[in-house]
């Protein structure tokens, strides 16, 4: 290459590398777009450029049109989050989304966020570009790795996790487990008339079994040792699930991928998780564990092999994944759908994975109707709806006129439009939430008293189910009318879900940490009194530090950025469609549960929340692994 192609090439990447640093701040202002990037952003900016540019005159990468579609598809993420979520402050919950200022207010606005758009997109093209060669054509993988054992892989993790458990004995409870430990033992409060029924708001089975190992340990010793109880089964449980993991991971890629699943699971980003009763602490090693048997019969469907104890597992483990988190089922039950459809187009015997589909939804029909007998009160209808009622309030609050009174009127039934206004937020719909007819969130004494008062109910009845299935026609049709509208409060109330830029995790998202905490006498079981911790706060809070300090690492926080899973799985799918193999199949349909966890989490009630994606982040070495494997037996056949 001639020296001036050189200092051209060098100038058009700083060129570049200047259209990436260019920011959308809040509040809108058109000065200082370059100004105002903070130095985390300049500096990875300057590392990534520098790596890709190394790699670019070592390897030979050549662009396809699929790192261009991926590159730009990425960089309309990136910078169209930023954007729309650009004006957003206490003053303005994304009542008005007024991002589109970095388009359309002046020329040099819009000539910025093309010239950011154009950067991110050649970047990103030229990453994925290197990532795919890499992991295509310069990877070089054995048949077969050994790892150490799995007890030493589970007492090493233990031995770290012992620090975090240690200094929080006997253990912390979230503010849903102490509603559970409420239900469980339903709790009267005489001052508000009202007692604790069951729900299935958080699962009933869960519910169950953390009151049963909480009343084993309590009477065993104390009060105390009842929350360890739990906490030490969670521990157990999660431990070995991971640790298994690791071995996989170890055994397909070898030692540095092993090495970093470790570091991944011993972070305290799951040890906090492991000393905290929460539904959500087994929720996420059941996501790993139902990724490691699919994974595992996914390859049984593709060799045409039929093993009694692989359906069982798989069987035993999507049951327990399906009632650890509500809508989990839909994950199940679409992925083993997946699978018999692979199974009839590779020509190979379906009856053990139809009988085992069909043992797992008597199962879980047959625990619905035990709900049912029980009088369980199954979770409010308002749950699911968190984002079309964010779509249908914003299409109120600023497209009054294309509603009908009749529309204006259906929504009224289900969420009082006087009300919008006021608890309209964007990045969080448990307000509007609340103003639904039906509520088993019960998340202050005002609801609690309007359920007293009747104002509202736990059971939703079935004028309610008639006024939301009303509800979500109007929710439909306004989709229709406004597309664009609805779309930008999708990618608004998900940008940091879409967008790993928006910072690093900040102590209250990336670990679960609150220590002993009253919510008050209506959030505390009868025994909470007795419940304290042995070592100081001074004690928690220098802990606390050195976890955070170890999460501040840049590959750590990388990682364990909610807007991470997004971006692996978006490069991950590239990768899979740019090979030329019957094995592509396959390894598409092995991402298809990751994919589906990433939109569950899309629809939740909050912006950004860590405890939403941490399952998904978990899984992510498991698949990555499983992808590398198979496209480097797939390049040793060709040679």
């Amino acid at each position: 290459m001639s020296k001036a192609k050189s200092q051209f090439l060098n100038i058009v990447w700083l060129f570049i590398g200047t259209g990436m640093l260019v920011s959308y701040p809040t509040p809108l202002s058109s000065d200082n777009r370059l100004l105002s990037t903070n130095s985390y952003i300049v500096i990875m900016v300057a590392l990534w450029l520098a790596v890709i540019y190394y790699l670019s005159r070592k390897w030979i990468i050549k662009i396809t049109k699929l790192d261009v579609i991926g590159g730009v598809i990425l960089s309309f993420f990136y910078n169209f989050t930023f954007m729309i979520s650009a004006g957003l402050d206490d003053s303005n919950r994304g009542i008005t989304l007024v991002g589109t200022y970095y388009l359309n207010h002046s020329l040099l606005d819009c000539m910025f966020s093309i010239f950011a758009m154009l950067s991110w997109a050649f970047v990103l093209t030229y990453t994925i570009a290197t990532l795919r060669t890499y992991c295509i054509s310069k990877l070089q993988l054995k048949e077969t790795y050994s790892s150490p054992h799995l007890f030493k892989i589970f007492g090493c993790m233990m031995l770290i996790w012992s620090f975090t458990i240690i200094t929080y004995y006997p253990g912390q409870i979230s503010w849903d487990a102490l509603r559970q430990f409420c239900e469980f033992e339903g709790r009267h409060l005489a001052y508000l008339n009202f007692t604790y029924t069951p729900t299935n708001h958080q699962p009933w089975f869960v519910t169950l079994i953390f009151g049963s190992l909480f009343k084993i340990g309590q009477k065993l010793v104390n009060t105390n040792f009842g929350v360890f109880t739990v906490v030490l089964f969670q521990t157990i449980i999660t431990g070995i699930i991971y640790s298994i993991a690791t071995s996989v991971v170890w055994k397909k890629v070898g030692k540095l991928g092993g090495i970093l699943t470790f570091i991944l699971f011993a972070s305290p980003v799951f040890s906090t998780y492991a000393i905290t009763i929460d539904k959500s602490t087994i929720y996420y090693a059941l996501c790993v564990a139902y990724y490691l048997v699919f994974l595992k019969l996914l390859d049984s469907v593709k060799q045409g092999v039929n093993s009694s104890y692989e359906y069982l597992l798989y069987l035993i483990i999507s049951f327990f994944f399906s009632e650890f988190r509500n809508d989990s089922k839909y994950i199940v039950i679409i992925t083993t759908t997946v699978l018999i459809g692979y199974a009839l187009v590779q020509h190979q015997k379906v009856r053990y994975l139809i009988a085992t589909t069909v043992t797992l939804l008597i199962l879980l029909f047959g625990w619905n109707s035990y709900l049912n007998y029980k009088k369980v009160i199954p979770g409010a209808m308002s749950e699911p709806l968190t984002l079309p009622a964010r779509q249908v309030s914003y299409i109120y609050l600023n497209d009054k006129k294309s509603l009908s009174k009749q529309e204006i009127n259906t929504i009224n039934k289900v969420t009082p439009v006087k009300e919008l206004r006021a608890n309209y937020d964007v990045n969080s719909g448990d307000n509007l939430k609340n103003l639904f007819p039906m509520n088993t969130f019960l998340n202050g004494v005002t609801i609690i008293n309007d359920v007293v008062n009747h104002k509202i109910t736990l059971r939703t009845t079935q004028t309610q189910k008639k006024e939301v299935k009303n509800y979500l026609k109007v929710w439909i049709i306004q989709g229709l009318r406004h597309p664009i509208k609805y779309v930008e409060v999708y990618l608004a109330a998900n940008s940091k879900y879409f967008n790993p830029f928006f910072g690093l995790p900040g102590k209250d998202n990336s670990l679960f940490l609150n220590y002993f905490p009253n919510y008050g006498d209506f959030l505390s079981p009868t025994w909470y009194s007795k419940y304290h911790p042995i070592f100081s706060t001074k004690i928690h809070n220098h802990m606390q530090s050195l976890l955070d300090a170890f999460l501040a690492i840049p590959l750590i926080s990388i990682v364990i950025n909610v807007g991470f899973p997004f971006w692996l799985m978006s490069i991950l799918v590239i990768i899979i469609l740019s090979i030329t193999s019957k094995k592509k199949s396959l390894l598409l349909i092995s991402i298809i549960p990751l994919i589906l966890m990433i939109l569950l989490y899309t629809v939740t009630p909050i912006n950004g929340y860590s405890r939403y994606v941490i399952g998904t982040t978990a899984v992510l070495p498991v698949v990555t692994a499983y992808i590398l494997k198979n496209i480097h037996q797939k390049n040793k056949k060709n040679i």
